[in-house]
């Protein structure tokens, strides 16, 4: 009985070190980054002046954001960030979107078969869509802009308003991080010389988040433009004209910000 009494105590010490330890970490002070926007980041600020604060989470994510966007700045209990965090995940469960604007622009060197040799290939586009799942991390959209092969002088202008869906995911929640993105769609022609088709352009690089809305991006793609136009080709060293189906791979640099 006596062995008993004392395991009991022990238990009993054991127990309560357990609850105020757990009492102190619940009352231990975390900093709290309130954003405009309604967004909440909780950690440890590490730098705070007159332009930006950096702020330092728990998983040792970093972030920086403009004192502009910020709204306030103040210490709560690991409890209440506790309480926070749980409360956000719940509604990223019902469905945690973003509305956003992606704005590109992209150089290239275009080739197409019984066509033209390479060309340059200018290209703007702009498009809205949502940011998607709890970190924000994937944009999905819609999109439009023109693209233009710069021909020589006297050329048929060669121009296409393309329409696309887009998926752009980054593969990470740190301020740098690479990306994928993915447009699909189809292209109108942009004269009456040629005719549109299927466009497809594929793009990775790395992008840098100046907030938590703020991203700008750098990468390289390849994309894929069907078209039917008027095409040479030589057979028996001999060319003859057609009106026919042909296609543009184009290889190229792409920066934009998204917004």
């Amino acid at each position: 009985m006596l062995v008993m009494s004392e395991i009991v105590k022990k238990c009993v010490l054991v127990v309560l070190v357990l609850c105020w330890s757990n009492a102190f970490s619940q009352n231990a002070e975390v900093d709290k980054v309130l954003l405009r926007s309604g967004e909440a980041y909780f950690g440890e600020v590490l730098l705070r002046n007159d332009e930006l604060v950096m702020i330092k989470t728990q998983d040792g994510a970093r972030f920086q954001f403009p004192v502009s966007e910020i709204k306030s700045i103040e210490k709560v209990t690991v409890a209440d960030a506790l309480r926070h965090i749980n409360s956000e995940k719940v509604n990223n469960a019902v469905g945690n979107e973003q509305l956003s604007g992606m704005l590109e622009i992209a150089g290239a060197v275009g080739l197409a078969k019984n066509k033209f040799d390479a060309a340059p290939l200018g290209q703007i586009s702009l498009s809205f869509g949502r940011r998607m799942l709890a970190d924000k991390t994937l944009f999905i959209g819609i999109g439009t802009g023109i693209m233009s092969f710069i021909r020589p002088s006297g050329s048929e202008p060669f121009s296409f308003i393309p329409v696309f869906f887009r998926i752009k995911n980054n593969f990470s929640t740190q301020p740098n991080s690479p990306f994928f993105l993915f447009d699909g769609g189809y292209s109108f022609a942009a004269g009456k010389e040629h005719s549109g088709g299927l466009y497809t352009r594929i793009s990775a690089g790395i992008q840098h988040s100046f907030s938590a809305k703020t991203t700008v991006f750098v990468g390289v793609f390849s994309s894929y433009q069907a078209f039917s136009s008027q095409l040479i080709e030589t057979v028996d060293s001999q060319p003859f004209s057609y009106y026919g189906n042909a296609v543009a791979m184009n290889f190229g640099i792409n920066a934009g910000i998204l917004f």
